[in-house]
């Protein structure tokens, strides 16, 4: 397994990724109505949107784990609600929310206010690892690869959300040097995490 930058050609695997971590790593299938929907959402779109970027970890040419995210947060999410998210509901085509994660995942495509740590934290990302990716140090090396990039790119702090729930990925993040600086108000069983780059 190896490390590599994110491809065009790599859209099928991220939403088959999003889906199958969907669940606080778990797969999530039976959360959603949709299977494209979570990768809609959190992973499709770094894509295809300005200061957008990832990492994948791959073997041979299959995908197994991302990082992906935006530089520019205020930035990112004024495409996503000028361009990205009315492509999104075409490609969902005629859908009806029938589940609690299909509510809320279609909640992240209104357009919010920008919180103020999305200011001093203006990078955001998000990471998903497949089981076999896992427990081989991809992780760290996916966050320290995007955090370089994010200062490289002059975003002075990067921050994250993580369900209050998965004590082990805070755990985690936060030996990472990332702090809780808020809750999450989309999710409300959720943490906004952060980190200074500069």
């Amino acid at each position: 397994m190896h490390i590599r930058a994110l491809e065009s050609g790599d859209e099928a695997a991220l939403s088959e990724i999003c889906l199958k971590t969907a669940d606080l790593g778990e797969d999530g299938s039976a959360l959603y109505s949709s299977p494209i929907l979570p990768g809609l959402v959190w992973a499709v779109p770094y894509l295809h949107g300005p200061t957008a970027t990832g990492l994948v970890v791959a073997d041979g040419k299959d995908a197994l784990g991302y990082i992906v995210g935006a530089f520019d947060t205020e930035r990112f999410e004024a495409w996503q609600t000028e361009s990205w998210w009315p492509e999104a509901r075409l490609r969902l085509g005629p859908f009806k929310p029938q589940t609690l994660s299909d509510r809320a995942a279609l909640a992240e495509m209104s357009a919010e206010p920008l919180p103020q740590f999305a200011r001093d934290y203006p990078a955001h990302f998000h990471i998903d690892l497949l089981p076999g990716a896992r427990s081989h140090g991809f992780g760290r090396r996916l966050i320290v690869g995007f955090c370089d990039l994010a200062k490289a790119s002059g975003a002075g702090g990067v921050h994250l959300g993580v369900a209050r729930r998965n004590t082990n990925a805070i755990g985690f993040y936060r030996h990472m040097g990332f702090q809780e600086i808020a809750p999450d108000n989309i999710d409300e069983g959720g943490l906004i995490l952060a980190k200074r780059l500069a």
